[in-house]
């Protein structure tokens, strides 16, 4: 799960490098250049939003698993000591 987070972190990081580089494309370029630019960022910021997303479903999912896991051996060591 470590490395789940790990790659959560390193996805939110690319995210928000990739709308801070939308953001600061200047304005002064060609227009061909700017829509360019901008479109490949779109589908970038896209991508990783859909990776993000999948991640952190994926951890969730896990998480939910390591509880159900557990919650049910914590049963099974209850019912031998009674």
């Amino acid at each position: 799960m470590i490395k789940r987070d790990t790659t959560i972190a390193g996805l939110n990081e690319m995210l928000g490098k990739a709308i801070a580089s939308a953001q600061a494309v200047p304005r002064t370029l060609p227009g061909c250049c700017t829509e360019t630019a901008q479109q490949t960022t779109v589908q970038l910021i896209g991508e990783l939003r859909r990776r993000l997303a999948a991640e952190v479903a994926s951890r969730e999912k896990l998480q939910r698993r390591l509880e159900t896991v557990t919650a049910d051996r914590d049963a099974e060591r209850q019912q031998r000591r009674v």
